[in-house]
């Protein structure tokens, strides 16, 4: 039995150190900044504009036609312009929108959207700022509003984010490290810092987009500065981008990076180059010796070319550096069930010190349980999982282990339903996968 969370996942914990830790050092040429599309969706609708039949300028009037526009006139023209790249004319239409059309807000909003995607940020903050004129209390424009506020002037966006949070819990629970980000960076007076700090909580929430602009704005400000080097190259991956260039670039600027080693052995473990991997992972751990985090990531990387002894080592010294931190003790059960190396001797009682620092710790709990499954304890397993479920009960993989073990077991009904739970509860996991694998050859 596998866990069907991510910590197998090559380079998540790297991801969670970069987006976490930052070194501020200084100096390259500069570089205009572009403005770039969001990827993420807001809570209740896209950040870019919905898949509509795009008008045709040979059938609206000209800008200096006679003809009294009627509100979707100017929306019908003001997109046909955007459909043809034509962003001057576009906004300077919406200059006369915005004074004499009455347009309800959602029509506003989308508006303001398609400027998002054809790069014209100030044009759609002017557009949200108008709706928020009549409708103070929009959650959708106040949250797109402080998104792309963040990527340009951090201490700004916070009005905008708090009140949005106040108006919607769940918004509230998506931007909190936003929110964070932005309080702390009213402390610090460096604005390519403050760019740096707001990028990296966007990119926290997977707004890859806004954090790639943040970054390129903080370059903008500090050319030199290689930890915003580094990680637009992060972003440009996500992106769908090579983003070497920029990580070599952090490297040439400040070879003792530790955001530039670390985003750099990323870089070649999604080459699935980790002999290269390992080069900048050692690096990183020498100027972080105390980090345990790099001692994982070290210990996965060995795993994945064969090395387990040499891998058992770094994970165990992780738990050595921090023996308080539960994540370390959760990787090191993970690793021994993943390559089923002494269950009895290092899964159980990492899992078991994992439970111990953290009870209510749904992922230690099914640790606990996978191993005492292996191990043929049924019944003990059993009682882990549900203690899993009972701290969480949508954490999916440990419906997914209850299947396998009620499979065993022989009672297929019961082990459907937490298969189908599985489904249900996180449909694009690996304990999806597995869920419908089994469901598929159980129940065909």
């Amino acid at each position: 039995m596998r866990s069907g969370k991510s910590l197998v996942i090559v380079g998540l914990t790297l991801v969670l150190i970069v987006l976490i830790v930052i070194m501020r050092p200084a100096l390259l040429s500069d570089q205009p900044v572009p403005e770039i599309i969001p990827a993420r969706h807001t809570p209740s609708d896209s950040l870019s504009p919905k898949d509509t039949p795009k008008p045709s300028l040979n059938s609206l009037p000209s800008l200096t036609s006679p003809v009294l526009w009627e509100n979707e006139g100017y929306l019908s023209l003001i997109q046909a312009y955007l459909h043809v790249n034509d962003t001057t004319a576009a906004s300077k239409i919406w200059e006369q929108a915005r004074d004499s059309a009455d347009l309800e807000p959602l029509a506003l909003y989308e508006l303001a959207q398609a400027f998002v995607a054809q790069g014209k940020i100030s044009t759609a903050a002017d557009i949200l700022s108008t709706i928020l004129e009549k409708h103070p209390d929009n959650v959708q424009s106040l949250l797109l509003l402080g998104l792309l506020t963040a990527t340009v002037d951090p201490a700004a966006a916070q009005d905008f984010l708090d009140k949005a949070a106040e108006i919607d819990q769940e918004v509230a629970s998506q931007v909190a490290p936003l929110q964070q980000a932005v309080r702390s960076s009213q402390f610090v007076e460096d604005q390519a810092y403050q760019l740096v700090m707001s990028g990296r909580a966007l990119a926290s929430l997977g707004y890859w987009d806004l954090a790639s602009m943040a970054f390129r704005r903080a370059i903008q400000h500090d050319p030199y500065y290689a930890e915003a080097w580094a990680f637009l190259g992060e972003a440009h991956q996500h992106l769908g981008q090579d983003g070497s260039a920029e990580i070599q670039h952090a490297l040439t600027l400040n070879p003792q990076s530790f955001t530039a080693q670390t985003l750099s052995a990323l870089y070649w473990q999604r080459q699935e180059r980790y002999d290269l991997a390992l080069v900048f992972l050692y690096t990183a751990a020498s100027l972080e010796p105390d980090n345990p985090i790099i001692q994982i990531e070290i210990g996965r990387t060995l795993a994945l070319i064969g090395d387990l002894p040499s891998a058992l080592k770094h994970y165990q010294q992780a738990t050595e550096l921090d023996p308080y931190d539960a994540v370390a003790w959760c990787q090191l059960a993970e690793f021994s069930l993943q390559h089923e190396i002494q269950i009895s001797e290092i899964a159980i009682p990492a899992a078991r010190q994992a439970v111990l620092l953290q009870p209510d710790n749904p992922e230690a709990l099914d640790l606990l349980g996978q191993a005492y499954f292996l191990l043929k304890d049924i019944h003990t397993a059993e009682r882990f999982f549900q203690r899993a479920l009972q701290s969480d009960a949508q954490y999916a993989p440990a419906h997914l282990h209850l299947g396998i073990l009620n499979l065993y077991r022989g009672m297929k009904t019961e082990a459907r339903n937490h298969l189908n739970l599985v489904l249900s509860l996180d449909p694009d996991s690996a304990a999806a996968e597995q869920a419908r694998r089994l469901l598929h050859l159980y129940f065909p």
